[in-house]
């Protein structure tokens, strides 16, 4: 009986140690798939906004090409400035277009670029791309606008490339919406017991990034946030300059900060400046 009993569990032993290599393998090779959720159309396609536009078709390198949204000012309001919108890891622009209004009513121009692969840019879905995009975002709004006029939001996934972006240029503020401490450490919420450091292609340190922010800092996250834990915004407040803020927003989920009082309220203290 006791050898039967020994095989049962080297079997089973066996098995549990195949599907723990297995699920690495699969995060490892499909983990772009997984991360990053780009929806890529025909560079004539037509989004159909319903708010005033402008798109902007940059060549980075042969074969790479950034696509960048311009949503001018509302009418009949004073423009202040600009917001460089770097977006979540879903579809393309056309799925955060709802959030332009909020910022245009306020005077201010938003710049919404996508990330290689996702609606009319085009290139290799690799970190160093994503910064080089939201790099060229900047020099593009900065050509027309002070730096003290230039806000950077990052929202979810788009919070590492805001925070990589900041670290790097001069402008007014960073704001991060359901930020996350790095890739490896938002996997490692999914996969606890594996060697997410190791295994992922993609770092997104906004940890590492945010300690080298010399401008005001504004992290925002709900507490019944189930994609991204407010435990990533809680851990990211040992990396805050005096001055920075970090708001919980109560009751508040992943995608709908804004029907909050607390977020327009603290997104008004920081866009229309005191009289």
């Amino acid at each position: 009986m006791k050898p039967l009993r020994s095989r049962t569990v080297i079997r089973i032993a066996t098995i549990i140690v195949l599907i723990y290599a297995l699920i690495g393998i699969v995060y490892y090779h499909a983990q772009e798939r997984i991360l990053f959720r780009g929806v890529a159309v025909a560079s004539d396609f037509d989004y159909g906004f319903s708010i005033p536009s402008q798109e902007m078709m940059i060549r980075h390198h042969p074969g790479a090409d950034l696509h960048i949204t311009k949503f001018p000012v509302s009418s009949g309001i004073a423009r202040k400035g600009v917001v460089i919108y770097l977006h979540g890891n879903r579809r393309n622009v056309s799925w955060y277009a709802d959030r332009v209004p909020f910022f245009t009513a306020r005077g201010y121009e938003v710049w919404m670029p996508d990330y290689p692969g996702f609606g009319k840019s085009t290139g290799s879905l690799e970190e160093s791309l994503l910064y080089e995009y939201a790099k060229q975002t900047y020099l593009m709004a900065r050509a027309a606008s002070a730096p003290d006029s230039i806000w950077v939001y990052g929202r979810s996934m788009g919070t590492g490339v805001a925070a990589w972006l900041v670290s790097k240029v001069v402008v007014k503020g960073l704001v991060l919406e359901t930020p996350y401490r790095s890739i490896p450490s938002l996997v490692s919420t999914w996969m606890p017991i594996w060697p997410t450091q190791r295994l992922s292609k993609f770092l997104l340190p906004v940890e590492e990034y945010l300690s080298g922010v010399a401008v005001p800092v504004t992290l925002l996250h709900g507490t019944k946030d189930r994609v991204i834990p407010i435990s990533h915004a809680e851990g990211l407040q040992s990396v805050l300059k005096p001055g920075d803020r970090f708001v919980s927003i109560a009751g508040a989920g992943h995608n709908d900060l804004p029907a909050y009082d607390l977020y327009i309220r603290v997104m008004d203290s920081l866009l229309i400046p005191r009289e």
